[in-house]
């Protein structure tokens, strides 16, 4: 089948083949460490590579070029990493071929189906991808021609099948244009600044470009500069440093000749000779200065200039990227203010987050005074997806906001809704819980913890259980001091805002009395008081001063007679004395101290004067939960992003919940990924380190165990909900027609489907997903309704937790919060394995989390291991005793085949998610 599709510029070919010889360009695709897969193997050798030649291809940008003298080049394109493989294969297909341009020009072009093995996408999936990812690219490319290979007839024949031409150029007219956040977005309303991440061919367009520099006078192989370099054309030998003035004036500038066109390049030293971070600040001031005595400049002022700025240092030098921005700001502001640009890019760290990029962009434009850059009123807004039209208004692109949704598409609401009944049902209804309660939600960044608290929020509130929810940002907080007056007011706002408006009133009365009698208010009545008193004082005695004074020795009278002081005079003197400095130091407090605290200034000068100042803020929180509380709502404050604030935050936001905030019924939700916490806890207790028993758990974990009452996992996506939602995201199909059920089941039915997957869960037997699939079929649901069903079901029943304890009553721990502990992980693990789709045995999974709750080193090593001889291996390394050692056999290994069998690798990393 050839020419299925074509323009001007780029033709198409299906062939039978996993042979790149005879063509121009081979694309292969790698996991993001470069290993080499089945295919790649196969196109390296027929191509004339050593494998070894892949460890010096650079990965980082999601892409990476293998080339060598006389051999066909090689495109890697990185489709398995931490993202979803049809998100990496789209992104990093796209960037690749964009960026690699002269590559492709006039070429044949050899590429397989992408992200099908590893990356477990279909064919169909990875056809259409690498179609939209190619025809991004139509613009730039000239005369190509892409030969899709494929590995075998049956593959042809089955996609011959499934390719429909207008579905695939809908598709492509869809795609056509669509930029994310790689390439140019509009920052600002005036439309001076912009950001982006990839760079590719509009460097060209840039009049000056700024770039990190180390103090070596050459540019190494690596790193934005020499990609830069090398885009622009520009052999790296012929840039010319002086070592003495790199040292000296820690800039250089070099002008240079491309494509006709003039542009002038700025290196900034932002590392030293020993690759440390250089404070660069005054080197790009004294950079910019010199540009301006410049006959450059002069030219400027007539037309204005395209100016491109990365973020300096956060490369090699190591830089964090907030720093990096404090040394840009100041040069940011002079150039906006002398220069006058026509446009200014900001080019942001490829692995940077978008939400990252969002706060970033805050502050630049908070610091710049600038109005924040909106999409156009006449956007069309469903479903949290804004249809914008193209400037030609040819095409309407679904453009997708990165918003935290409020609306589950990925068929995680049955885990969220699990886990509501859990707290309702299980732990707040246990009387016995007097004080704090606190789960740990793990995933790591961009994993979808804001959506999913999001979720477990919008199901507290049901069967008579109201409450009051905090969203409390911590990395927004976290610069706010002291730290424990934002949580407080955040609370304390918050649940006004969530109270009737009769209720309202009276927490306003209560909080404001709080802060005026326990903090401050009563220090300013108390030096109004003593303000008056010192006044009454100074005008009662007061003119005994004034008498004195009247009477003192002058140059006339001096011979005359002169008075005495009496004893009545002089006492009225001291007083008046005394009522004047303490009139002085009673008004300067009456005016310096606030009558209301509401700011964490006055927070701070509250701890410098206080005498005891945490019982009053542990008082003042317990009061606020006791009057939320009384008005019938229970508490819940959910935590986010507190694995991107720096370690001593962390410690204190968490260590004060344990300390001052513990006492009152309280659900904390934190949401962050594990091992920032663990690495927090780990480096700010280093000293006690080798104090612990390192065989069995890490200083940190052992900190996080004592925090958190019960530690669930982001449910990851099945495949189902997965390619439904990414044609979504691509416009070829609505999601909205798959996730809703073709019926709704009356109460009897829904008690009979509940019955049947209690009798087809077995605690023998492994879960089946196939079963499920056919009872879902069976009674008509959607994935996201038959997952709730059934999970209720087994919510309801916990007949397989009651057995699964009594078969293993002799391995558990027998403290009493460790068993409650594992009963609840148990739950909501198996919740969100039967909601991802997995086969899993219950004896395995009640096995492996008791392995985690007796050995968390272990069991975060095994994770990582890729067979039994490994983990072997691993177990040798702790030097248990023999009853500690039989035990972790037994869990493990089970060889009397009593409880499921032998714990695969493969069992676990289904069980963690990974």
């Amino acid at each position: 089948m050839k020419n299925f599709i074509g323009n001007s510029n780029i033709t198409y070919e299906l062939l039978v083949s996993q042979s790149p010889v005879n063509h121009d360009v081979a694309i292969v695709s790698t996991n993001s460490h470069g290993t080499p897969g089945d295919l790649n193997k196969i196109v390296l050798i027929q191509c004339g590579y050593k494998m070894s030649a892949l460890k010096d291809v650079n990965l980082e940008r999601g892409y990476g070029v293998l080339s060598e003298k006389g051999l066909i080049p090689i495109l890697l394109i990185v489709t398995v990493g931490n993202s979803h493989s049809s998100t990496l294969l789209l992104e990093n297909l796209r960037n690749g071929l964009r960026n690699n341009i002269s590559l492709l020009t006039n070429k044949k072009i050899w590429i397989p189906l992408m992200g099908t093995g590893q990356g477990g996408l279909t064919n169909h999936n990875s056809f259409n991808l690498t179609i939209a990812a190619i025809h991004q690219n139509v613009k730039y490319v000239t005369n190509a021609e892409f030969i899709i290979a494929l590995p075998n007839e049956k593959t042809a024949k089955e996609l011959e099948a499934q390719i429909n031409l207008p579905h695939i150029q809908a598709a492509i007219d869809n795609m056509a244009g669509f930029e994310t956040y790689n390439n140019e977005v509009q920052i600002d309303k005036n439309g001076t600044f912009f950001y982006g991440q990839e760079v590719g061919e509009e460097i060209k367009n840039y009049d000056i470009i700024f770039l990190p520099k180390s103090t070596i006078p050459t540019i190494g192989n690596n790193g934005i500069s020499a990609h830069i370099v090398n885009l622009l054309g520009i052999e790296k030998n012929s840039l010319k440093f002086s070592k003495a003035n790199l040292e000296k004036y820690k800039f250089a500038w070099e002008t240079i000749k491309v494509d006709e066109r003039i542009i002038h390049l700025c290196f900034i030293v932002t590392w030293d000779k020993n690759n440390k971070p250089v404070p660069f600040e005054i080197n790009f001031a004294h950079s910019i200065e010199n540009f301006r005595k410049s006959e450059a400049y002069l030219s400027s002022i007539y037309n204005p200039l395209n100016i491109f700025i990365p973020f300096l240092g956060t490369g090699q030098a190591g830089m964090d990227i907030r720093d990096s921005l404090t040394n840009l700001m100041p040069g940011l502001k002079r150039i906006s203010s002398i220069l006058q640009p026509k446009k200014i890019r900001l080019n942001f760290p490829i692995k940077l987050k978008k939400d990252e990029i969002n706060s970033l962009t805050n502050i630049i434009l908070s610091e710049l005074q600038l109005e924040k850059y909106k999409i156009p009123d006449n956007t069309l807004e469903d479903d949290n997806v804004d249809q914008i039209e193209i400037q030609n208004g040819k095409d309407r692109i679904p453009f997708h906001l990165d918003n935290i949704e409020t609306v589950d598409k990925l068929n995680r609401e049955p885990v969220a809704k699990s886990l509501a009944r859990l707290i309702n049902k299980e732990i707040f209804a246990n009387i016995s819980l007097q004080h704090s309660f606190m789960i740990h939600l793990q995933g790591e960044w961009g994993s979808g913890k804001s959506t999913f608290l999001n979720l477990i929020k919008n199901h507290l509130d049901v069967d008579n259980n109201n409450w009051v929810v905090v969203n409390f940002d911590a990395w927004q907080n976290q610069h706010i001091s002291p730290p424990w007056w934002s949580f407080i007011d955040q609370v304390y706002r918050q649940a006004k805002e969530q109270f009737e408006w009769t209720e309202s009133p009276s927490l306003w009365l209560k909080e404001s009395a709080r802060r005026i009698i326990w903090y401050s208010g009563w220090h300013k009545i108390m030096a109004l008081v003593i303000s008056v008193i010192f006044g009454i004082l100074l005008i009662s005695y007061g003119g005994a001063m004034i008498k004195v004074l009247a009477e003192l020795p002058s140059a006339e009278n001096i011979d005359n007679s002169t008075t005495g002081l009496t004893l009545d005079v002089f006492a009225k003197l001291i007083v008046s004395i005394g009522s004047i400095l303490g009139l002085v130091y009673s008004l300067s407090k009456f005016l310096s101290t606030p009558f209301l605290m509401k700011s964490s200034g006055e927070a701070k000068s509250f701890l410098l004067r206080a005498a005891d100042p945490m019982n009053s803020i542990k008082k003042h929180y317990n009061k606020l939960i006791e009057d939320i509380n009384g008005e019938g709502y229970n508490v819940a404050i959910f935590i986010d992003d507190i694995d991107r604030c720096d370690r001593n935050y962390t410690i204190s936001l968490l260590e004060g919940i344990q300390t001052l905030f513990k006492e009152k019924k309280v659900l904390y939700v934190v949401a962050g990924d594990k091992n920032w916490l663990s690495t927090c806890f780990e480096n700010n207790y280093k000293e006690f380190v080798d104090k612990i028993n390192r065989r069995k758990e890490k200083l940190g974990d052992s900190f996080l165990e004592k925090v958190f009452q019960l530690s669930i996992r982001m449910p990851n996506v099945s495949t189902k909900a997965k390619e439904r939602y990414w044609h979504h995201i691509l416009g070829l199909g609505e999601l909205s027609l798959d996730s809703q059920s073709k019926v709704k089941l009356s109460e009897e039915l829904r008690d009979e489907l509940k019955q049947k997957v209690i009798n087809s869960y077995s605690t023998i037997y492994d879960s089946n997903p196939k079963m499920f699939a056919e009872l879902e079929t069976e009674y008509q649901l959607s994935e996201e309704d038959f997952s709730d069903i059934a999970i209720e079901a087994l919510d309801e029943n916990k007949a397989d937790i009651r057995h699964l304890f009594s078969g293993h009553f002799n391995l558990i721990n027998p403290n009493p919060r460790a068993v409650k502990r594992l009963a609840n992980n148990y739950t909501m693990y198996r919740n969100t394995l039967i909601a991802e789709r997995k086969y899993f045995n219950p004896n395995k999974l009640f096995r492996w989390l008791i392995i985690d709750d007796l050995y968390p080193a272990l069991s975060k090593k095994i994770s990582k291991l890729n067979n039994i001889e490994d983990i072997n291996a691993q177990i040798d390394k702790m030097l248990l005793d023999s009853e500690e050692l039989s035990k972790l056999n037994r869990l493990l290994f089970d060889k009397e085949n009593l409880h499921g069998g032998i714990l695969e690798v493969e069992d676990i990393k289904d069980i963690m998610g990974i």
